[in-house]
């Protein structure tokens, strides 16, 4: 299972599709921390309902 938006992300799909082939061997946990490469346009920032401080 892949959860929230990072279903869409194309890297966690390959994992995602080489775990269910088989190719990286039996997962038994996987935790993975990522952030975004860099901050959201100020535009957005400005409308994004609080969730971003500038």
């Amino acid at each position: 299972m892949i959860g929230l938006n990072r279903r869409f992300d194309p890297n966690f799909g390959a994992l995602k599709a080489a775990l269910d082939a088989g190719e990286t061997g039996k997962a038994e946990l996987l935790s993975i921390a990522s952030y975004d490469p860099a901050a959201p346009p100020v535009a957005y920032i400005k409308v994004s309902g609080g969730n971003f401080v500038t």
